[in-house]
């Protein structure tokens, strides 16, 4: 494949690295539920991420005050 690109095999050279591409298999993710324990299931993974954002997004607004721009001129 290398002595491809050296020698201007451009067409040729992407053609090998498309093949080899197509074989790889991608990381596998762990993701694991509320109690730490591994969970593989694509349904139980989409629950867990689910669960997630339900609590993320329903937590209580910070108790900070936030002053406006208009208010520091």
């Amino acid at each position: 494949m290398e002595d491809k690109y050296k020698m201007k095999e451009i067409r040729n050279f992407y053609k090998d690295a498309k093949e080899i591409r197509k074989d790889h298999k991608g990381r596998t993710a762990h993701y694991k539920n509320k109690e730490e324990n591994l969970i593989h299931d694509e349904k139980e993974v989409a629950d867990r991420w689910r669960e997630y954002f339900k609590e993320l997004l329903n937590e209580p607004a910070p108790e900070t005050e936030i002053n406006s721009y208009s208010q520091t001129l």
